[in-house]
């Protein structure tokens, strides 16, 4: 398993709408939580819901992909911070990130949110990914 776990999870939701499957489940991670309940909020996933793992110990997390019209809601996802190379962006920045379509979530101080929550709120942070 990788150590970006963010990176395993939206492989493994994109994958699951590439095999227009009803939902996906991925393992239980803090950050992961709170990106999929952004993606709920913004609607590009059904819903969210938190579970027992049926064999083992832990969580996972338990995703319900949306369609409209048998069509995916999303066309890509670009993951903007790694490992190896992590980008933070100041609250001045973040217009930049606004005029694009789609989605970019940012993590602050504050928590998981969208660049457009993060402006109002005057925050900076990581950029996580972006979603179109």
């Amino acid at each position: 398993m990788s150590q970006d776990k963010i990176a395993d999870m939206l492989t493994n939701i994109k994958n699951g709408y590439l095999a227009k499957k009803k939902g996906v489940v991925i393992s239980w991670s803090p950050i992961n939580y709170a990106v999929v309940e952004v993606l709920a909020l913004e609607k590009y996933i059904q819903g969210v819901s938190k579970q027992e793992r049926k064999k083992g110990y832990g969580e996972e997390i338990l995703i319900s992909l949306r369609y409209i019209d048998g069509q995916r809601i999303w066309e890509n996802v670009r993951q903007i911070s790694k490992p190896g190379k992590r980008v933070y962006v100041s609250v001045g920045d973040l217009v930049n990130y606004n005029r694009r379509l789609g989605v970019v979530i940012i993590s602050t101080s504050q928590g998981v949110m969208t660049t457009k929550m993060a402006a109002k709120k005057n925050l900076g942070g990581e950029l996580i990914c972006r979603i179109w």
